[in-house]
């Protein structure tokens, strides 16, 4: 009996399976002058939300209604599932791989978002990268994912909607897919023999 090439895939949630962006709670003209960015980074590093939000409030003094819109809303960024993408999801539930979810986000604020969606319990393992105080592309997140959950690496397919954590997991030897539409995701699954 022959076994599969590749025996775990990996999502990233933002972007790939949830569909996230701080424009739908900001206009774009905000997100850039109040460098959302930057606080993003800071809360997908584990630093508390409330540190976060005093100091963007501290650094755009003219700003703050709009900071604290921002923070009280947040949950609001993540507008909804990715439905093409959680069918793909759904498909592999059934197929003889491992399920497991690497992202870039604040534990905090994921604790509060998990809720609402039940498909974020099909997976057999996270890494939050809030929890961890380390973030992608740097390479040490995925080999903590790789090691927590004894993946082989060539054997993993790990899906990403940015193009440095592509790169970054296929450094670490990860079978990586740019995402870019829930079309060419299931087309490249497919030619992987995963679907």
């Amino acid at each position: 009996m022959t076994h599969p090439a590749h025996d775990a895939v990996v999502f990233d949630l933002g972007g790939v399976l949830l569909d996230w962006s701080p424009s739908h709670v900001l206009a774009p003209d905000d997100v850039k002058a109040l460098d959302i960015d930057g606080a993003q980074r800071e809360l997908d590093l584990g630093t508390p939300v409330a540190q976060v939000r005093e100091r963007w409030r501290t650094a755009h003094p003219g700003r703050t209604a709009t900071v604290d819109h921002y923070f009280d809303d947040w949950q609001r960024t993540v507008a909804g599932p990715i439905d093409d993408v959680v069918t793909i999801l759904t498909e592999l539930r059934d197929r003889p791989v491992g399920l497991y979810a690497l992202s870039n986000f604040s534990g905090e604020l994921f604790r509060q978002a998990r809720p609402r969606f039940a498909f974020l319990e099909w997976f057999d393992g996270m890494v939050i990268s809030g929890d961890e105080g380390v973030i992608k592309p740097d390479t040490r997140i995925y080999e903590l994912l790789v090691d927590r959950f004894e993946l082989t690496p060539s054997r993993t397919v790990f899906i990403d909607d940015r193009e440095n954590n592509v790169a970054a997991a296929r450094e670490a030897g990860l079978v990586a897919i740019h995402f870019r539409s829930a079309d060419t995701l299931r087309s490249t699954l497919g030619a992987l023999g995963l679907l």
